[in-house]
C-alpha cells in the first residue's frame, strides 16, 4: 500500500521507554512533541487477551530481565539492551472539551501489547501507570480475569510473591517505537499495511480497520458497535468467501485450514482492497420477479437483504453486508428452533445425520453454505423440500469415496458440480429442485459395514429418510434411490399437512 508525501512529511516516529509514555510526559521526535493522553476509540476491538498471551509477555519480560540482574558488573547491565515490545501506532488529535483543547493519542495498532503492560504496571503497583479507560464490558471483564489469573500465577511461581517481581520488571528498560499521525486514514494505512502480511491480527480484524476507515465520523461509533455485536466472524467470512470464489466463470481456489496466512490475505483481498471506494452507496442487489395481469405489470419485490455475491463498496456498505448475513446464519443454523412454521427444517437440520462428525466437518460447512444462499435466493417458505434435496448433493462425496472426505475434495466437487451457481442461476424454488433432483453420482461401496464414518452415517440416513435397512453390499446401486423416495416421501408428508 503505497503512502504519499504528505502521509510520510505528516509522521512522528520516535522510540522511548514504557515509563516515559506511561507518564505522560511528552515524548521528543526528529518532527515534534508527541504528547496526549492515550486513549482506546470506541470503535476499535475489545482487550481479547488471555491467560495464555498474558503469561507469553510476563515470562519474556521475566526471561529478559532474569538474564539483566545475573550481570555481575553494573557497567554491563548499563550496557545491556532494552527488552523490545515493538511499535504502536497512534492517531494525534486535539478534541475540544468543554472550551479546552485536550490532546489525545488514540491507539490504532498495539492496544493488546500496550493494555498488557498497563495491567502490569498497575498490578506490580508501579509509580507510572497510564489512565486509560475501557468502555466495551468484554474488555473490562478480560482485564478483571487477567488480574485475578495474576494473582494465582504468582504464588505458584514465586515464594515471595509479586515484591519479587517488583524487584524484576522494570518499565524502564523496556523500549517501544511510537508512529504518530495526526490523520486518521494515514495511521489506519500503516496499520494495513503493517499487519496485511503478518500473523497477529484475523481477517476480520484487517476489514474492521478498513471499513471503519472507510465510515463517516459521525456514524464510525455506532458501526464500531455493530461490528463488535456480530461476534466471531471466521465461521461467516469462510461461507462467505465459499461463495464469492467458487463460481463457474471465475472460480478461485480458498487456501486450506493449515495456511492461515493465506487465508487472511485473501480475505482482506476480496473484503476489503477489491471493494469500491464510493462512501455514499449501500446497495443490495436481489432479485425482481414481474408478474403480468389485466391490469399490467407487477413487480413482486424479495423480501430485502444482500446477495452473496454482490459487489461491494468500503466502508457502511461490506458491514451492514456482513450484519446481514451474519444475523441470517444466527437465525437460520444457530437459533434455527426460533423460526417460525419451520418445524420440519429444524428437525431434520438438528438431526445427527446432519450433526453428527459421521458426515464430516467439511461437508456440514458446504451444507451450511448452500442453505445460506437459497434463503438469501428465495426465502424461508419452501426451505425444509430444499434442505432435503440440497443434502442429498452436497452429503454425496460421503457415498462417492472410498473412504475420507477431505478439505481439498470440496473445492473439487463444487467446481466440478457448480453446486452454488445452480442455486444462483434457478428463477425459482421449483427450477431449483428440479435441478437437484436431476443430480446424479456413484457410489462406492467400500467400507459401508459397520460403524466407521460411512457406515455409521448410512445409518443415519437410514434412521431419518425411514429407510429400511440397506444391502450394504449394494449401496451403490440402491442407496440413492431409497434416499430419494425417503425424500419425496418426507415432503409429501408436509404437503399433507398443509
Amino acid at each position: 500500500m503505497d503512502l504519499d508525501e504528505r502521509s510520510v512529511n505528516s509522521l512522528k516516529v520516535a522510540s522511548c521507554l514504557v515509563s516515559d509514555l506511561f507518564s505522560g510526559k511528552p515524548i521528543d521526535s526528529d518532527q515534534g512533541e508527541i504528547e496526549g493522553t492515550i486513549t482506546i476509540p470506541e470503535y476499535q476491538r475489545p482487550y481479547t487477551w488471555q491467560s495464555k498471551e498474558l503469561c507469553k509477555l510476563l515470562e519474556d519480560l521475566l526471561d529478559y530481565f532474569g538474564e539483566v540482574n545475573s550481570e555481575h558488573s553494573q557497567e554491563s547491565k548499563k550496557n545491556h539492551h532494552n527488552y523490545y515490545l515493538g511499535s504502536i501506532i497512534f492517531h494525534q488529535e486535539i478534541k475540544i472539551i468543554d472550551g479546552y483543547p485536550h490532546k489525545r493519542l488514540n491507539v490504532i495498532d498495539g492496544q493488546q501489547r500496550l493494555t498488557s503492560l498497563a495491567l502490569l504496571a498497575y498490578w506490580l503497583k508501579c509509580k507510572s501507570q497510564p489512565e486509560i479507560t475501557y468502555l466495551a464490558p468484554s474488555s473490562q471483564q478480560q482485564i478483571a480475569k487477567n488480574i485475578a489469573y495474576l494473582d494465582e500465577w504468582v504464588v505458584e511461581q514465586y515464594d515471595e510473591g509479586f515484591s519479587q517481581l517488583q524487584q524484576l520488571i522494570n518499565f524502564e528498560n523496556i523500549n517501544v517505537t511510537l508512529v504518530v499521525t495526526d490523520s486518521e486514514d494515514d495511521a489506519y494505512r500503516f496499520f494495513e499495511t503493517q499487519n496485511t502480511g503478518g500473523v497477529r491480527l484475523s481477517g476480520a480484524d484487517i476489514i474492521k480497520a478498513h471499513h471503519l476507515r472507510s465510515t463517516p465520523t459521525e456514524v464510525q461509533d455506532a458501526y464500531a458497535k455493530q461490528w463488535e455485536s456480530l461476534g466471531e466472524l471466521s465461521p461467516l467470512l469462510d461461507a462467505v468467501m465459499k461463495v464469492r470464489y467458487w463460481q463457474a466463470f471465475n472460480f478461485k481456489k480458498i487456501p486450506l485450514h493449515n495456511e492461515p496466512v493465506q487465508i487472511k490475505k485473501e480475505i482482506v483481498r476480496e473484503l476489503a482492497e477489491n471493494c469500491h471506494s464510493k462512501l455514499q452507496d449501500n446497495i443490495a442487489y436481489r432479485n425482481v420477479m414481474h408478474i403480468k395481469q389485466n391490469s399490467g405489470w407487477i413487480m413482486n419485490m424479495p423480501e430485502s437483504g444482500y446477495a452473496m455475491r454482490q459487489p461491494l463498496n468500503s466502508g457502511v456498505n461490506t458491514i451492514d453486508y456482513l450484519t446481514y448475513f451474519s444475523n441470517l446464519k444466527n437465525t437460520l443454523l444457530i437459533k434455527n428452533n426460533n423460526i417460525p412454521n419451520q418445524a420440519d427444517f429444524n428437525d431434520f437440520y438438528s438431526h445427527n445425520v446432519i450433526q453428527d462428525t459421521y458426515g464430516t466437518v467439511y461437508l456440514k460447512r458446504l451444507f451450511d453454505c448452500a442453505l445460506l444462499l437459497y434463503v438469501c435466493q428465495f426465502g424461508l417458505s419452501q426451505l425444509f423440500e430444499a434442505s432435503l434435496w440440497l443434502f442429498r448433493a452436497v452429503y454425496s462425496p460421503r457415498l462417492a469415496n472410498k473412504k475420507a472426505v477431505k478439505e481439498i475434495t470440496i473445492q473439487a466437487f463444487v467446481r466440478d458440480n457448480h453446486l452454488f451457481d445452480t442455486i444462483m442461476l434457478s428463477f425459482n424454488h421449483a427450477q431449483l429442485i428440479d435441478s437437484l433432483s436431476q443430480f446424479s453420482y456413484q457410489s462406492d461401496n467400500a467400507n459401508t459395514e459397520g460403524n466407521g464414518a460411512k457406515g455409521g452415517f448410512i445409518s443415519r440416513v437410514e434412521d431419518y429418510f425411514d429407510i429400511s435397512s440397506l444391502d450394504r453390499k449394494k449401496v451403490h446401486s440402491d442407496y440413492d434411490k431409497a434416499l430419494v423416495k425417503g425424500i419425496k416421501n418426507k415432503v409429501n408428508k408436509v404437503e399433507e399437512v398443509r
